[in-house]
């Protein structure tokens, strides 16, 4: 019984290890902290996102750069499951709020991260809806760019939902 008290201490202790880790990343994410990011990635990390796939560490520092250039705010919180933690991977249920050129938007995200034996960030991959968000804010954009933005983005998501009973709220 001792054994089976000690092994699950240190299943434990590594997953709090994990979780404190992704804490460490939101907190430099919000911050918009790209060197803080940086040191939790492993230096043949993969990030995957709605943009692609960046391998590397100067190429994921590029994609951070390029996120804090396009939206300076970003604030995290739970939502759904929040965290959950097993082993060296943690999956969240997030959304995070930001603004792009000054608009307001919502960015509800699912997220994987995987960490290898140093516990730094192997593999972190982000579900998101590209569409839904870029349809956000063109709703709030002004101007003649604005109406071209909401019609195309309006096509787009109409056309996503063609066939299907969509709910008024």
């Amino acid at each position: 019984m001792a054994v089976a008290t000690t092994v699950e201490a240190a299943v434990h202790e590594h997953e709090r290890e994990v979780r404190e880790k992704v804490a460490e990343y939101v907190a430099a994410y919000e911050k918009r902290d790209i060197d803080g990011i940086m040191a939790l990635y492993a230096d043949g990390a993969e990030l995957t996102l709605e943009e692609g796939t960046f391998r590397g560490k100067d190429a994921i520092r590029r994609v951070f750069e390029w996120d804090a250039k396009l939206s300076p705010t970003a604030q995290v919180r739970d939502s759904g499951i929040g965290l959950l933690v097993s082993g060296n991977v943690a999956v969240s249920e997030r959304v995070i709020s930001a603004s792009a050129e000054g608009i307001p938007y919502e960015e509800p995200t699912a997220t994987i991260y995987e960490f290898d034996d140093d516990g730094l960030i192997r593999r972190h991959v982000s579900y998101y809806d590209k569409l839904a968000l870029m349809h956000q804010i063109a709703l709030r954009y002004p101007g003649i760019r604005g109406r071209i933005f909401r019609r195309m983005t309006g096509y787009l998501v109409a056309q996503g939902r063609k066939g299907l009973d969509v709910p008024t709220s």
